[in-house]
């Protein structure tokens, strides 16, 4: 399957929008947020109720696993660090979720970043952004 960059690259370049559309279905995106949550959840071999104890979330992630919430983007990066997501399958989820990605020149994003690529638990990620006086995952 053809990576984001892949496609970009060949969207530009085809001058048949229908052409691109046809030879390309498969790469695009037919699940919701919470169908993709329980996938996540199946793929990692976790269990719902671990994962939401460990994003600080309860009882509202389970209002975001049945599809009744759409969650805000830092309800979803506290579900990035109970699903154990590393920085590019957080940065997929967010877009899944319609949420703006992480960015790297913004300092609080920026510690998130770090801790999701280093394996650190929302309780590790709280302790780097109070010592950096950033909003901490409630």
């Amino acid at each position: 399957m053809a990576s984001t960059n892949d496609l970009v690259h060949i969207l530009k370049a085809k001058k048949d929008l229908q052409n691109y559309l046809a030879a390309n279905k498969d790469c695009f995106l037919e699940c919701s947020l919470s169908e993709y949550l329980n996938q996540l959840i199946m793929e990692k071999g976790l269990k719902k109720s671990t994962v939401i104890s460990e994003s600080l979330l309860p009882p509202y992630a389970y209002e975001i696993f049945s599809g009744k919430k759409m969650p805000s983007r830092d309800k979803m990066l506290q579900l990035c660090f109970g699903l154990h997501l590393d920085f590019e399958e957080a940065q997929h989820l967010l877009y899944v979720a319609g949420t703006s990605s992480l960015y790297a020149k913004n300092r609080r994003d920026s510690i998130i970043i770090h801790c999701l690529s280093h394996g650190k638990t929302i309780f590790d990620c709280n302790e780097h952004l109070l010592q950096a006086e950033e909003a901490i995952f409630e």
